[in-house]
């Protein structure tokens, strides 16, 4: 389960915290985790893609975060950050499991286009 927080500044796009939880934990613990991050930054509301339905939006209400699924599909949604980045859009934090994903990310992407 993972989780970020960014900003706009000018016109770039600049991540600021990444958080992965990796199996086996607790959905609970790990979205009171994520909600006291939040908390830490003044932020209430997040969105994020579609997993587990309901059950997520209902977890983060619990910490007074309002999370909104995104409009597109997660796979739509890295097409078009693939660009900003390719562009130095966007300033990413200096992490190699935030790295490998991308790329990978970025090479199923491009398999999936041809």
């Amino acid at each position: 389960m993972t989780f970020a927080i960014a900003h706009r500044h000018a016109d770039r796009a600049v991540l600021d915290v990444i958080r992965e939880v990796r199996p086996p934990f607790s959905p609970e613990n790990v979205v009171r985790e994520f909600s006291d991050v939040l908390n830490l930054h003044g932020l209430t509301r997040i969105s994020g893609d579609r997993y587990a339905g309901e059950w997520l939006r209902e977890q983060f209400f619990k910490f007074g975060i309002r999370y909104d699924p995104a409009e597109k599909p997660k796979s739509d949604l890295y097409l078009d950050l693939l660009p900003a980045i390719n562009s130095r859009l966007v300033d990413l934090l200096d992490h190699d499991r935030c790295a490998t994903g991308w790329l990978g990310k970025e090479d199923r992407t491009r398999q999936r286009r041809y």
